[in-house]
């Protein structure tokens, strides 16, 4: 079965389309510190900003949330006519900077998915793995921090590695600053939704994140990443075209 993912398709289309401001709240997010994460022994990636949002019908931009913990059920009135979960991507899927709202920077980047291997080496793999990641609650939203590899702790904050429970690592806007100043990723639990669209399922209980490998076996799957209380998996039983959330990379020069 041929893979299909709108949201790298049309791309003469999108970069030919003018942006208007009032009809997009996604900005920059000033206190995000992008720092890098290991994927394997010679690589390393930054994360961005927040998740990647496109308008409904793929017929309009794509951005990233204003703030990591941005999510549609908390701030759906931020976000009018648009969506933060996708099917999945093709291997090569890659987005350039033009093509991103608030993403455009002066030197282009070549955003992109991680495969299932980079997932697992920052999960598992990385020096101090275990120690860089926790499910926790950011401003009242529930899901997963992971830590760049040369993290330091901001100073009166804690850190509970490998929690199982979203209320052991709690952090209000003012402690969240501090902690993706320096360089914490926060990505949100936001469920995941049928090939259909319409009704989400288990938002605030669990995140489904696309990796970009698909199932050897059965190109209908791809892997992903799922987290939630007492549980962390990397899956392959993901169907392409169920909507799941996508956080995109970019490569460290």
């Amino acid at each position: 079965m041929k893979k299909q993912f709108v949201l790298f398709s049309l791309l003469a289309l999108i970069m030919c389309m003018p942006v208007f401001a009032q009809e997009y709240a996604a900005k920059r997010n000033p206190n995000f510190r992008a720092k890098a994460f290991s994927v394997s022994p010679k690589r390393k990636v930054y994360f961005t900003q927040g998740n990647l949002i496109a308008q409904y019908f793929d017929d309009g931009d794509y951005g990233f949330t204003t703030k990591q913990y941005d999510t549609f059920e908390n701030k759906s009135s931020e976000y009018p006519n648009w969506k933060s979960i996708h099917s999945a991507p093709p291997a090569d899927a890659v987005m350039t900077s033009d093509m991103i709202v608030n993403g455009k920077t002066q030197n282009p980047r070549k955003y992109r998915p991680l495969t299932k291997s980079e997932w697992q080496w920052i999960l598992e793999t990385r020096t101090n793995a275990a120690k860089l990641q926790s499910i926790a609650t950011v401003c009242d939203v529930h899901g997963y921090i992971l830590l760049p590899d040369a993290w330091v702790l901001p100073q009166d904050l804690t850190f509970t590695p490998c929690a199982e429970s979203y209320t052991t690592n709690v952090y209000n806007a003012a402690q969240w600053i501090k902690m993706e100043s320096a360089g914490a990723v926060f990505l949100p639990a936001e469920g995941n939704g049928g090939q259909y669209g319409g009704y989400t399922y288990s938002v605030g209980e669990s995140g489904y994140y696309w990796t970009a490998t698909e199932n050897p076996f059965d190109s209908s799957n791809s892997y992903y990443f799922k987290f939630g209380e007492k549980k962390k998996d990397i899956l392959d039983n993901g169907y392409c075209r169920d909507k799941y959330s996508l956080r995109l990379v970019y490569n460290v020069q």
